[in-house]
């Protein structure tokens, strides 16, 4: 079959419209407006410090010289903490026997121990107030200035040979 040129004019203006209307970009989105919000926390940030590798000095004796403390601060959290001061005590001494001095006990068994803090001088640390780095900062005995000795009591001291004098160490936050 032969077509006519209107015929083929025809086949073609009508096949480009088909095109266009077919073949065309075709599109449509949704409009909207809103809001949000979330939250921030932050972390407890009250992480108990630990005390370690506390220096354990020996031989003291009556009119002995001061011996260093040093020690190591462990911060386990994951951020900073501040401390503003350490302090020490004496907790317990003890001997291969036992307690012969503990803090907790009464007016009337300190008075009859044998041996007791009153014995010894314990010149506290100063740290100077910072925050403390996350893991371990030791301190040594010269940059705190903690040292322990025993004192001459110029009467008789058996009743502290051979006995450890056990330090409690106290961060604070003044």
């Amino acid at each position: 079959m032969q077509f006519t040129k209107k015929q083929k004019v025809a086949a073609v203006l009508g096949a480009g419209a088909v095109a266009v209307a077919g073949g065309g970009v075709a599109f449509a989105y949704w409009t909207t407006t809103g809001s949000g919000s979330t939250t921030a926390a932050t972390e407890a940030g009250d992480h108990a410090v630990t005390f370690k590798n506390v220096s354990a000095p020996t031989g003291l004796f009556p009119g002995d010289a001061a011996h260093g403390v040093a020690f190591t601060i462990n911060n386990p959290g994951p951020s900073k903490q501040y401390v503003g001061s350490v302090s020490a005590s004496v907790s317990t001494i003890t001997n291969t026997a036992g307690t012969v001095w503990d803090s907790t006990w009464t007016a009337s068994q300190k008075a009859a121990a044998v041996c007791s803090p009153a014995d010894f001088t314990l010149a506290q640390p100063t740290v100077a107030p910072g925050d403390l780095a996350v893991g371990d900062t030791a301190y040594t005995a010269a940059q705190t200035g903690m040292a322990i000795s025993m004192l001459d009591s110029q009467s008789n001291q058996d009743g502290c040979k051979s006995v450890t004098v056990n330090l409690s160490l106290n961060a604070n936050r003044s």
